[in-house]
């Protein structure tokens, strides 16, 4: 197998790109377990609304290059015919059931919806569509791919689809246009959706790289050590927007969005970088405590700030944890939620064997958290300890249950100091 190298490059002016992930409960797995992917660009279109795409094959080059460095078995398949892709579709479930662990399928090329079935089908190459209900004759249901994946029964599973929305595709009785791109499709147990982009919105190229702002972001963050995937979450998310603005601060910014909750740890490349602000104490000794004239309760030592608005003058400045001192995050000044709302602290581990603190809330504290995460969607909700932010992940859905994680950089100190203060 070869592994060709590239650019990736994504030139169409209207995305709704999905990268779904199989994995709404992740259960535990090894880092070393199997890593296996199956990588698809289309870009030699030859249909009347399916036009020819520039990027493609550079997107799978790309994406193909960083997921073999990071140490999955990979193989590109471009400008398949639907038999083609079906075909290799139904051999990388088989693959997939005999190795195990983490499986990641990845297409750039075009999508289309069926709007009477909710249904999403992925262009292959050679087709002749006249209306949507050619579809299911021409193309291949996206639906395959998670069929696939959900038999196999490995431990986790990752879906990229990067599909274009530049087209209207009629229906078959004319009376509108069938809304081109993909639609959120139906899960099942194991399954999340994250969108490079809002649904229906436009998904920015940045000309300086010849690349999508969102891969662009992916990428620089994808294989950082020790980045939990909700945190790379954050941080793509984060740098998508920023990049997105550059080139007009009035434009709308574009915000990637995931739906659905992970449980649990995945990391693209494992390794946990210690925290510069507060290095591990030396052997045998305890933590010092909270900084000289800080509140010494727990109650006042952990606190929940919410991420502050651009136009909040009053905002905070703190260090992100695990980063350098320009790594920064700026906070609202009010306390959203404190220890008082925790019933208890418990030590546990993530997936990747890293020390984890789970924070267990009151019922009246639960509530609060929940309605708190409800409101701060698609914003960052910083977790302080002592003044320090422990973690600040992007807040993407409500949150219930009544527990709350703090995890990726913590160090010896701050575990004991914060199972101590809610002994």
């Amino acid at each position: 197998m070869e592994y060709p190298s590239g650019s990736l490059h994504w030139l169409c002016l209207r995305l709704l790109p999905l990268l779904i992930l199989l994995a709404l409960r992740l259960p535990s797995f090894a880092q070393d377990e199997a890593r296996t992917a199956l990588i698809v660009g289309i870009k030699d279109y030859r249909d009347r609304y399916f036009h020819s795409l520039d990027a493609p094959v550079e997107d799978a080059n790309a994406v193909q290059a960083k997921l073999h460095a990071l140490g999955f078995q990979t193989e590109v398949l471009i400008n398949p015919t639907k038999r083609e892709l079906t075909e290799e579709i139904d051999a990388f479930g088989e693959l997939l059931a005999r190795r195990g662990g983490v499986g990641l399928f990845y297409f750039s090329g075009h999508g289309a919806m069926k709007s009477d079935e909710d249904a999403n089908y992925l262009i292959p190459l050679g087709t002749n569509i006249r209306t949507e209900n050619d579809l299911p004759e021409e193309a291949v249901n996206a639906q395959r791919v998670a069929n696939r994946m959900k038999e196999a029964k490995n431990s986790l599973n990752l879906v990229l689809l990067d599909a274009c929305r530049n087209h209207g595709l009629p229906r078959a009785d004319h009376a509108k246009s069938a809304g081109g791109g993909l639609a959120a499709m139906r899960g099942a147990r194991g399954l999340i959706f994250f969108f490079a982009t809002q649904p229906g919105a436009v998904s920015i190229e940045d000309t300086s790289v010849k690349r999508s702002v969102f891969t662009t972001a992916l990428l620089r963050h994808m294989d950082v050590p020790g980045l939990s995937f909700m945190d790379m979450i954050s941080d793509v998310t984060a740098e998508t927007e920023k990049i997105s603005l550059a080139g007009d601060p009035k434009a709308a910014a574009q915000t990637p969005f995931i739906n659905g909750t992970v449980v649990g740890r995945f990391y693209f490349r494992p390794g946990v970088s210690p925290s510069p602000e507060a290095p591990p104490p030396a052997p045998g000794k305890e933590s010092a405590g909270p900084p000289a004239g800080a509140p010494t309760t727990a109650a006042s030592r952990l606190q929940f700030r919410v991420e502050a608005e651009d136009d909040d003058a009053d905002a905070e400045t703190k260090t992100l944890p695990g980063r350098s001192e320009d790594d920064t995050i700026r906070l609202g000044r009010t306390v959203l939620l404190d220890g008082s709302a925790v019933a208890s602290a418990s030590k546990s581990w993530a997936y990747d064997g890293s020390v984890e603190i789970r924070l267990h809330f009151t019922e009246k504290g639960a509530g609060k958290f929940a309605d708190i995460t409800r409101k701060a969607v698609n914003r960052r909700l910083a977790i302080l300890f002592d003044g320090r932010v422990l973690t600040a992940p992007r807040i993407m859905t409500e949150i219930k249950g009544g527990e709350a994680a703090i995890s990726g950089h913590l160090t010896d100190a701050d575990v004991t100091a914060i199972l101590g203060a809610f002994h």
